[in-house]
């Protein structure tokens, strides 16, 4: 395209350029020659009128007219020879004495004498070109001055210009020509280099960035393209996330699903093909009802974590105690069997939401800090105020978690410990809904652990 763009501004600089040259040209001679022909025509007028009167003069003395006219003849034309001008005295359409050069085409040399009135023209000759101007000799009838004034040295200086004008013109058109390749060079430069990183992107080059000098319009569409090449990057690095996030659901809930039905149906077959005791059946199909309850589980908590992606809460002012309370009783069991000693600290009495999906969020997290617990661990929980608005924390002096795997604990079916987590009955689904309950009350949760001491789970609500 830039190959393009040169050859077709460069021809038309040329078009035009030459175009120019040619009418100044045409002009300059055209001006030149319209000088000489005034100057001629008002010669003439001089030479023919002061000719008409010396040849009265001699008339009125008598003399021969034949021979007034040879002398005065000889005269003027010796005259006006050195400025470069010839003359031709005519009677009737014949010459009668002339010093213009022998053999000249003149097919206008009767013209004055038909039509009376004065010819100006232009001739060309071997050696030159002449201006011819003919017209008649005041007071003498039938008699005609013809004057040629060679203007061949006015013309050659025309041309000489006209020639060094050409070459001037040369040179300027290669540097213009030249000057032309590099505006286009600089102009087109970032549109190549948007092309170039285009098709690196095309190429999976998202964080290709173009680089360009200054402060104009190409900076703009630069800096314009990095970012559109950036969001690029970044919407494709989510869209990873994502389906790297969807493939591990996927493969975490195969395997959840997969082990409880396996264990039902390689029990369901051992029933039906042997000869159990009525007390191995027992054990055996209350191992099914067990199984059967841990899929059930999986459902419900696969079915309120798809409910928390677009609920309807209803947000309203919880005592914080009462919400405790509620909650320590729903897990007061749990906590009984590993003999957990459970903790209340700050001194936040209301907090804005959901009261359910709160009750939620904190038996989640209380169970997940009894799991982490040794026996007779302790869990510390409690709300208090902040700049931000109000900190609800739930720590727990557990076994913690690998720092490398902090970031995934919110992930749907991810186990620290998965064979022991398995064991104990979790579904792997607790901290995803607390993260989804999160999200619905604008909160933000995060996680600090270490490893043999503990972990603290940190909510902060912007209401009030």
């Amino acid at each position: 395209m830039k190959f393009r763009t040169f050859i077709t501004a460069l021809i038309l600089f040329q078009i035009f350029f030459y175009a120019g040259f040619l009418y100044i040209s045409k002009y300059m001679i055209d001006n030149q020659i319209g000088v000489q022909r005034e100057r001629s025509i008002g010669e003439h007028y001089l030479i023919a009128s002061s000719f008409g009167k010396d040849l009265a003069a001699v008339s009125g003395r008598g003399g021969s007219i034949e021979e007034s006219i040879k002398q005065l003849f000889d005269f003027y034309i010796g005259h006006y020879r050195r400025q470069g001008v010839s003359l031709e005295i005519e009677k009737d359409g014949e010459a009668l004495y002339t010093s213009i050069p022998a053999g000249l085409i003149n097919p206008n040399r009767n013209k004055a004498a038909a039509t009376g009135t004065n010819v100006v023209y232009t001739e060309k000759t071997k050696n030159g070109v002449l201006l011819f101007v003919s017209g008649g000799v005041p007071g003498a009838d039938n008699y005609f001055l013809k004057y040629a004034l060679d203007i061949s040295e006015d013309i050659s200086s025309l041309r000489e210009a006209q020639r060094t004008m050409l070459l001037a013109g040369a040179v300027f058109s290669a540097l213009a020509a030249v000057f032309l390749y590099f505006a286009l060079n600089s102009v087109f430069k970032p549109l190549s280099l948007v092309s170039a990183a285009s098709k690196k992107i095309a190429a999976g080059g998202y964080g290709h960035k173009i680089t360009i000098r200054g402060h104009n319009e190409a900076t703009e569409m630069a800096d314009s393209f990095n970012n559109m090449a950036e969001e690029i990057r970044k919407h494709i690095s989510r869209m990873a996330e994502s389906s790297d996030k969807n493939q591990r659901f996927a493969d975490n809930f195969s395997h959840e699903i997969r082990t409880p039905l396996t264990a039902i149906y390689g029990t369901t077959e051992y029933l039906q093909k042997t000869d159990v005791s009525e007390e191995e059946k027992y054990k055996l199909t209350g191992r099914i009802i067990t199984e059967c309850k841990h899929v059930m589980d999986i459902a419900e908590r696969m079915l309120e974590l798809a409910t928390l992606r677009s609920p309807e809460i209803n947000m309203e002012m919880v005592r914080v105690s009462g919400l405790f309370e509620s909650v320590e009783e729903s897990v007061r069991a749990k906590l009984d069997d590993k003999l957990i000693e459970l903790k209340r600290e700050g001194d936040v009495d209301f907090l804005v939401g959901d009261k359910s999906l709160l009750k939620s969020l904190l038996i989640n997290l209380v169970n997940n800090a009894a799991d982490a617990c040794p026996y007779g661990g302790h869990i510390v929980w409690g709300v208090s105020p902040s700049v931000n608005g109000r900190v609800l924390t739930v720590m727990d002096n557990g076994k913690g978690v690998p720092a490398e795997q902090l970031d995934r604990v919110t992930e749907p079916f991810y186990r620290i410990d998965k064979a022991k987590r398995r064991s104990e009955g979790g579904a792997g689904l607790g901290l995803s809904i607390c993260s989804q309950i999160c999200a619905c009350h604008n909160a933000v949760m995060s996680f600090k652990s270490v490893e043999g001491v503990g972990t603290t789970v940190t909510v902060i609500f912007t209401s009030p």
